[in-house]
């Protein structure tokens, strides 16, 4: 677990030009047949604004996350 919450940090930091590297594999790969339902995707969008709300992420940053993330979404859940 430590190692996956590493790579979640270091590709939230790289995508948002912070100073880290993501050096794992593409969301693709990394979530190939694990059938990821766009209910799990709508779960964890859920958990992540929770997050963002705990936080007190503010807007200009909670949507360029929120936007980011997004772009996951087609490389995540499975069709």
């Amino acid at each position: 677990m430590r190692k996956l919450r590493q790579h979640v940090v270091d590709q939230l930091c790289e995508a948002t030009g912070g100073p880290c590297y993501y050096f794992g594999r593409s969301m693709k790969t990394v979530h190939a047949g694990l059938g990821i339902t766009d209910s799990d995707w709508q779960v964890t969008v859920k958990h992540l604004m929770a997050t963002l709300d705990k936080f007190k992420v503010p807007d200009k940053e909670r949507n360029e996350i929120l936007t980011m993330f997004a772009g996951l979404k087609n490389d995540i859940v499975e069709k």
